[in-house]
């Protein structure tokens, strides 16, 4: 993967590949336990308590943050099409080629089923 891609999918703040992306009242998507964990360390050493964004350093009204969902689709939709671009680049003949999408297509459905997964969605996993 291209570095611009992978700086898609990694935190702002601790640089590590997005496992719980959440978004902030900045609009900026952040690890969940980073973002809290910067908020809580400033609050300390802010004396006003105030909670600011890490890449604005404006004030935010709340510590309130949302799931990421397209975050984390994202992510697999952009390791699925980067397994699917090395196979093809790998396959010598059509039949290869064949094999390798049928990989891919089995990929992407494992792709999902972890997604789901992590996200402790079990009714969505059953129905697969």
């Amino acid at each position: 993967m291209n570095e611009n891609l992978l700086r898609t999918l990694r935190c702002p703040i601790s640089l590590e590949l997005f496992t719980d992306p959440v978004i902030a009242q900045d609009g900026y998507t952040y690890e969940r336990a980073a973002i809290k964990s910067w908020w809580a360390r400033r609050r300390r050493i802010n004396a006003e308590g105030q909670i600011k964004s890490p890449m604005t350093g404006q004030v935010l009204c709340s510590a309130t943050v949302i799931p990421n969902l397209a975050g984390n689709m994202d992510k697999l939709g952009l390791v699925s099409d980067h397994v699917n671009t090395k196979l093809l680049e790998s396959s010598a003949n059509r039949h290869w080629t064949n094999i390798s999408l049928s990989f891919i297509n089995f990929f992407c459905c494992i792709c999902l089923v972890i997604y789901f997964i992590l996200n402790q969605d079990s009714s969505l996993v059953s129905s697969i």
